[in-house]
């Protein structure tokens, strides 16, 4: 039940495309994408203006706060489907086996070795939960860089902002 998705870069190469097509057909291309589709409005918006921002710069406050809220919650969306399609399955709990350590354990251990093992444990534990963190970060990593590639393929959704590689690119056409 996941929507459908896009590669991000082919996603905003495509937009510049139809942008450039809006530019050599205003009447007939460029009225039927400007009422259609959100995304391209704000791409025109920002070329006519040449003032590159998101939200575009002749948006009120009160639209500008609902188009930044609106993007978050897309991100935020976005988000939750790398996590379903990229997160590994969580590992089912194993029982632990009882294997004999070679501490002493019983009535008889001195405290001096009771210390010793004490600090052992912790030094265990210690490691295993770095190592647990290291993992938990390089996974969240991972996970970002999917998220900055992948988006929801919509063109008639609400404006999208596009990433900085648009712009540069945009920016590249017009001079």
């Amino acid at each position: 039940s996941l929507p459908r998705l896009a590669v991000t870069s082919l996603w905003w190469r495509v937009s510049c495309i139809a942008l450039a097509l809006c530019g050599l057909s205003p009447k007939d291309v460029g009225a039927e994408l400007w009422n259609q589709h959100p995304t391209l409005r704000a791409l025109i918006r920002m070329t006519t203006s040449q003032k590159y921002r998101f939200p575009t710069a002749d948006c009120d406050e009160a639209e500008r706060d609902k188009v930044k809220q609106v993007e978050a919650r897309t991100r935020e969306t976005e988000a939750n489907i790398v996590e379903k399609l990229f997160m590994p399955p969580k590992p089912r709990k194993m029982k632990q086996s009882k294997t004999k350590s070679p501490m002493r354990t019983g009535i008889r251990v001195s405290a001096r070795q009771r210390e010793r093992q004490e600090r052992f444990r912790r030094i265990e534990e210690e490691r295993n939960a770095a190592a647990l963190h290291a993992e938990q970060l390089k996974l969240r990593k991972v996970l970002r860089s999917m998220q900055k590639n992948i988006m929801i393929f919509d063109p008639r959704q609400h404006q999208r902002k596009p990433p900085k590689g648009s712009i540069d690119l945009l920016l590249s056409v017009n001079r």
